[in-house]
């Protein structure tokens, strides 16, 4: 108890020595704010109006960040195993399979140019048509083997919403012929026209 009367009898002898030395400067000049008085300013102060950023599909992101991963798993030494297995029946060397693949790892930023990666179709160079299924095969182990891990070890925001998708991709890897949009958008907007009526 005594200890709380010292602290308000030293609380009151301060406010005091305060209210003097106010008193003092405001015949002299007027207040200058003080530091935590300029900070509270600044924060009342209202920002600057911002464009607002358009939300991009939850689904994109999935799919350009799965993208990025099995590209560089293909190019890891993780991958060198896997693809000596796979490409002992082709006729690709190692060094060509890497070229080609830091080629196409620019232009990897929309599903159809990846849908493009997987896909053989007829106007493909020989190359390109022994270099397609080996990537389809090494990103069908990633998604399988190693891509929990890379899940919870990574700097994804939205781990669970990655676990989510990954039976999605792999479905989409291992038939890339009807590789669609990870979400469906159709029913979203059909939910969306119901609530306006």
């Amino acid at each position: 108890m005594r200890y709380l009367k010292q602290k308000i009898a030293r609380a009151r002898a301060f406010e005091k020595l305060r209210k003097l030395e106010e008193a003092k400067t405001t015949t002299k000049s007027p207040l200058p704010l003080r530091k935590n008085e300029q900070r509270s300013v600044q924060k009342v102060q209202p920002p600057a109006n911002k464009p607002m950023k358009k939300k991009r599909a939850r689904g994109n992101n999935v799919m350009k960040n799965y993208a990025r991963a099995m590209i560089n798993f293909a190019l890891s030494p993780l991958a060198e195993p896997y693809k000596e297995k796979i490409a002992e029946s082709r006729q690709i060397t190692s060094e060509a399979f890497r070229k080609i693949l830091l080629e196409e790892k620019k232009r990897i930023n929309c599903i159809t140019n990846l849908r493009n990666l997987l896909l053989v179709e007829d106007q493909d160079t020989e190359v390109m048509k022994i270099f397609k299924p080996i990537f389809q095969k090494l990103s069908e182990i990633f998604i399988k083997f190693f891509s929990v891990n890379w899940i919870y070890n990574g700097r994804l925001e939205d781990k669970f919403k990655y676990i989510q998708y990954r039976g999605k991709m792999l479905r989409r890897v291992q038939d890339p012929r009807h590789f669609t949009y990870l979400e469906n958008f159709v029913e979203k907007k059909k939910k969306c026209e119901k609530k306006n009526f």
